[in-house]
């Protein structure tokens, strides 16, 4: 089996880790750790170069084996969550969306490891310079089209999932709560996402509701953290935000241009049928500076990942039993050849060996003979042999 697999979109899927850890450094392959760079409720991200290339990324650690006893709303596991992102970040190609370069997934290995692209700026920081909002907005609303185009539904939209490159322009991450729909129907039932920027249709929990409103609302709240640095409903607590979201009515910190105002009302109409949609927000006056400045996006073939390779985006983890067993079975065989080798000579007395210049005659044995047959186990024998036999128990993780 192969350790790398080029996706078309250039993702890069890697099934060993091969851990080195001393005083002054830390690496997983070729990858070298430098700092961290933050903490979420999944994982660590960490800056990592590239020893071969000198490039840095932006490294997620996940810890497999934790996640899966993580329980969720709905019976799920939050190691689902993460495989929903990985198969989803496996298939964007955007200029407005966060990539993924390399998923480091070793079965025999704990932990899950996403090489992705460095932004050097961070988080938008709210406010926004205001001539920088419409700049801003544009960006996003040309990733969230991209996305919506091949059936996702992002459902955290906000400023701290906006990130900055270092030419000033955004790129949307964070795809751990996002779902995937099929045809035309987005609709879903699920509560998932920020409280301050969750519609109202969401916090009601009344049947099921179109995911693509949902998004927009959420774009509206950040479009207005954009401008007033805060979100328009908020309380103490999430009953209590959750309560402002359903029946404060929209008010404006400072007065803003008209137009503005009109994008964000049309925003974060209630009824998500009388919202506007992304096509009506992507067109209003005030985001193509009343038509002279039309927003060109660009969306490509459809590749939205299936729920097979949802389901396969992260190996299963070997478990420490099976590790025993196949070690136990590695030593048994290992036992066998060695006791071949020793038994041989008396077999030669009894049958004597024709000359070395006979080619019809069987080979010698050599000491190549138990290599051989301990190779001969499993391919995860081999990778559990390479991965945890040979190194230090201080080396099996970061």
């Amino acid at each position: 089996m192969e350790a790398l697999a080029k996706l078309k979109i250039g993702t890069t899927e890697t099934n060993r880790a091969v851990i080195e850890k001393s005083e002054d450094q830390k690496k997983v392959n070729q990858y070298v750790f430098l700092k961290k760079l933050g903490q979420g409720s999944y994982g660590k991200v960490k800056l990592v170069v590239d020893e071969n290339t000198q490039q840095q990324y932006a490294m997620k650690i996940i810890n497999k084996k934790m996640l899966s006893r993580k329980r969720l709303p709905g019976g799920v596991s939050a190691l689902d969550d993460v495989k929903r992102e990985v198969a989803i970040m496996k298939k964007l190609d955007h200029p407005n969306v966060v990539h993924l370069y390399e998923v480091i997934d070793s079965p025999d290995h704990p932990k899950l490891y996403m090489a992705m692209e460095l932004l050097s700026g961070g988080s938008v920081e709210i406010p926004v310079a205001p001539e920088r909002v419409r700049g801003f907005m544009r960006d996003v609303i040309s990733g969230l089209e991209y996305l919506h185009h091949q059936h996702i539904i992002h459902r955290d939209l906000k400023p701290d999932n906006l990130l900055l490159s270092a030419d000033g322009h955004i790129k949307i991450s964070d795809f751990g709560v996002s779902f995937l729909f099929s045809g035309d129907d987005d609709a879903t039932q699920k509560l998932r996402g920020t409280p301050g920027f969750l519609a109202p249709e969401v916090v009601e929990g009344a049947g099921s509701f179109s995911g693509r409103p949902v998004d927009i609302w959420a774009l509206g709240i950040t479009l207005f953290a954009f401008v007033f640095g805060d979100v328009p409903f908020k309380g103490p607590n999430p009953l209590l935000t959750y309560q402002a979201i359903l029946t404060r009515e929209l008010s404006f910190p400072h007065p803003v241009e008209p137009l503005l105002e009109d994008l964000i009302r049309g925003m974060l109409r209630r009824n998500p049928h009388e919202r506007l949609t992304l096509d009506q927000v992507k067109g209003h006056p005030w985001m193509t500076d009343s038509g002279q400045d039309l927003l060109q996006t660009s969306l490509g073939e459809v590749i939205q990942p299936t729920d097979q390779e949802v389901a396969a985006a992260i190996s299963p983890i070997l478990q420490w039993h099976q590790v025993v067993r196949l070690r136990s079975l590695m030593g048994a065989r290992l036992k066998k050849a060695k006791a071949a080798l020793t038994q041989r000579p008396v077999a030669e007395q009894q049958h004597p060996i024709a000359s070395a210049e006979d080619e019809s005659a069987p080979a010698a044995p050599s000491s190549s003979v138990a290599p051989s047959i301990y190779s001969a186990t499993t391919s995860h024998a081999s990778s559990v042999t390479s991965d945890f036999a040979s190194l230090p128990p201080e080396r099996a993780t970061l």
